[in-house]
């Protein structure tokens, strides 16, 4: 009943028409990959250049295969946290802007089918753009190195990113009158990751203060530092990655300790991210449900 209504969405369908028909999805698809290709043999001309034996010896073919698969993944989280907001940033506004948000009103659309209505839309194209991307990866997979687990990690993590962003720019736009307010707003949001990368790298480099020597604070030290990963997309990414290298299992990870004889295990941040992102999609889109009821009321 559910995916019933969600394909019988009047809304569903004349937004996936209008991307569709729009020539410049097909410019933007056509620009992406380019850029994701270009950005690829240019990494793979240095990397040969650099170590040019690395097509005859298996371990160094292995850490090629490795570099390239990690360089498109970190292009493509950077590429959909630009693209997935400026897909819904005006899903809302532009129907005020347009007069016809009062049109709409009037019908018996809900404003759960209007938010839905919009967001599926969005999402459909994030999975093409990410799907596109899948021979690339195949190819450069076929270097070796990289594991089928690799890629379907990264792909879900590519996947709920996007719909992550989608659903903030609905959000915004469903709060704000105007597309050009909510759409500086959404991109805005975007830095966040990029400081909290930051911030991850700066610990790492410089490992833990003095004062947390202690095994006993150093474990809080270690969860905290995990919790701040596991809600980062490209720490998410990188760590779980770096582990599923080091034969990692995919849902636990060990690590050695800082101080004493005692590891510890942890739940791998791909699952806490999912877990994580899926409730604040959830919960924008909820919000988003009542902003539009609000505005309609």
């Amino acid at each position: 009943m559910m995916l019933k209504r969600l394909l019988e969405n009047p809304i569903s369908l004349k937004e996936l028409q209008r991307i569709m028909r729009d020539y410049r999805a097909f410019i933007l698809i056509t620009a992406y990959l380019s850029f994701i290709s270009l950005a690829i043999g240019f990494t793979y001309y240095y990397e040969t250049q650099a170590y040019y034996y690395a097509t005859y010896n298996i371990p160094m073919r292995s850490e090629l295969g490795k570099t390239l698969f990690y360089t498109i993944i970190l292009i493509e989280l950077v590429l959909i946290n630009f693209i997935a907001p400026g897909l819904t940033s005006g899903a809302i506004t532009s129907e005020r802007e347009r007069k016809t948000f009062e049109l709409i009103k009037t019908t018996l659309i809900t404003p759960y089918d209007l938010i839905i209505g919009k967001f599926i839309p969005a999402i459909v194209y994030i999975l093409l753009l990410i799907f596109t991307t899948l021979p690339i990866q195949m190819i450069v997979s076929s270097i070796g190195g990289i594991t089928v687990s690799q890629v379907i990690v990264a792909t879900i993590i590519l996947i709920i990113t996007g719909a992550f962003f989608c659903a903030l720019g609905i959000f915004l736009s469903s709060g704000f009158k105007k597309t050009t307010a909510s759409t500086i707003t959404a991109y805005s949001t975007i830095i966040f990751p990029v400081v909290l990368f930051a911030f991850f790298y700066f610990f790492i480099n410089n490992g833990p203060p003095d004062s947390l020597n202690d095994p006993k604070y150093e474990v809080y030290w270690l969860y905290g530092l995990w919790a701040l990963v596991s809600t980062n997309p490209f720490t998410t990414a990188l760590v779980t990655q770096l582990m599923l290298d080091e034969m990692q299992s995919l849902f636990i990870i060990y690590t050695p300790p800082l101080s004493g004889t005692i590891g510890y295990t942890f739940i791998s941040p791909w699952i806490l991210y999912s877990i994580l992102y899926v409730i604040m999609t959830s919960l924008l889109l909820l919000a988003s449900t009542r902003l539009v009821a609000k505005v309609e009321a």
